[in-house]
């Protein structure tokens, strides 16, 4: 059996990221099963894997769209590689165990490469931190805006 780490070792603001980012997933792979012709309802019930795997390809399609590439570089699989697994792999524990995996690279993700704190501006969208390589001309506009706030006393 996995061990449990406590909430406690983990910010605050990580676990309400995470419980946020599940949500939306959640929302996500319903409306997935929704366009299937299978809307989810209290009658019906679907196996933890499949709605984890449904999650995980609307993530990455989401994530695709919008054309960030944090998956692509954690070597995740597509969203058409995940439904694929979840149609053809017929060992549940092997399912289980690649989902884990992949769910942990996509928490790491959102851990290093997503603000934390959703902004309050009511939009409702995430703000994804990207790496930006060695740019002269953002040197420049940083250097500036730097010398801006300290003759202002902003910093």
């Amino acid at each position: 059996m996995d061990a449990v780490l406590p909430p406690q070792l983990f910010p605050a603001e990580l676990i309400a990221a995470i419980v946020r980012h599940a949500h939306a997933d959640a929302v996500d792979a319903a409306e997935f099963l929704r366009r299937l012709g299978t809307p989810p309802s209290p009658n019906t019930s679907w196996p933890a894997e499949y709605l984890l795997a449904i999650g995980l390809a609307v993530r990455l399609q989401r994530w695709g769209t919008h054309r960030l590439t944090f998956h692509r570089d954690a070597a995740l699989p597509s969203p058409e590689e995940v439904l694929m697994r979840l149609t053809t792999e017929s060992d549940p524990v092997a399912l289980n165990a690649w989902l884990k995996s992949a769910w942990i690279s996509v928490i790491g993700i959102l851990r290093h490469s997503f603000a934390w704190v959703e902004p309050d501006h009511g939009l409702g969208a995430e703000i994804a931190m990207l790496v930006m390589a060695d740019d002269p001309f953002l040197d420049k506009i940083v250097d500036l805006l730097w010398d801006v706030s300290r003759q202002q006393k902003l910093c």
